[in-house]
């Protein structure tokens, strides 16, 4: 239970810097927005790229957010319950549609940019947050199969 509180405490953390990185975003939005412009002839979506990266970051805030509800039912309830696996799956499934955006807007950059350290970035982060993904939405079925015996073996005694 160590282990979960410290990841959870990470996912938190994580959530306080995304939420102070959208308040600038928001404050000084005619800063990142002009800067954003300045190198925005070299990507395939030109000026809208600020605002599918803001989406994209969305997302990641929401994934972290619902792993991070994960980890706190898990230490609020035991491993094995229900709302860990909805967390859980949900998340996962953030991730990897995250992940999928990111890689989509990496590859199609390149094809415009040519900068290769661009694209070998955006395909090993896609490919880790996809694996992430992926993981999250196997523990979370791990958990079900798990409540379920737990739910059997209660059913017994």
């Amino acid at each position: 239970m160590k282990y979960i509180k410290i990841l959870f405490s990470i996912g938190v953390l994580f959530l306080l810097i995304l939420l102070l990185h959208f308040g600038t975003q928001i404050v000084m939005f005619d800063f990142w927005y002009d800067n954003a412009l300045l190198s925005s002839d070299k990507l395939y979506f030109k000026e809208k790229t600020y605002f599918i990266s803001q989406f994209v970051q969305m997302m990641m805030f929401f994934a972290v957010l619902y792993g991070s509800l994960g980890l706190w039912h898990m230490i609020k309830q035991q491993y094995y319950n229900l709302k860990t696996f909805k967390y859980f799956n949900i998340s996962g499934l953030f991730f990897i549609i995250t992940a999928s955006l990111d890689l989509m807007m990496g590859v199609l950059n390149f094809s415009v940019s040519k900068v290769e350290h661009n694209l070998v970035m955006s395909i090993a982060s896609g490919f880790s947050f996809i694996v992430l993904g992926l993981g999250l939405m196997a523990i979370s079925k791990i958990l079900i199969d798990g409540l379920e015996i737990k739910t059997e073996n209660d059913l017994t005694i």
